[in-house]
């Protein structure tokens, strides 16, 4: 019984925490080069990629430029807390704790 239980945690231990992005894109993102980022990450995301339609949102969250948009990226988090993102979970949390494009909304926050 031993045995099993050390094989299966060592099994649970060797996955992956979050489904990884190609090295270019998550290099784009890191540049904060959300522009060229977007339409590699577009396929992934409405692929149901958790980790693309989180960075989707960020790329919308964070941007400093025309991209910004709170909206699609309340809708990109959303979607990627659906397919069990706790990271976007953290960023919508963000977006209604200062009322990002929301009304601010400490509840929901939560």
């Amino acid at each position: 019984m031993r045995l099993y239980f050390s094989f299966g945690l060592i099994a649970f231990m060797n996955l992956p925490l979050k489904a990884a992005l190609p090295e270019n894109i998550d290099s784009l993102m890191k540049a904060e080069q959300y522009e060229k980022a977007i339409p590699l990450l577009e396929p992934l995301a409405a692929q149901g990629n958790a980790e693309a339609q989180n960075r989707m949102g960020e790329a919308y969250h964070f941007s400093d430029s025309h991209l910004r948009n709170y909206e699609k990226a309340k809708e990109w988090y959303l979607k990627a807390v659906e397919n069990g993102n706790g990271e976007a979970a953290n960023h919508l949390g963000r977006i209604y704790l200062n009322g990002e494009g929301v009304k601010k909304d400490p509840a929901k926050a939560e």
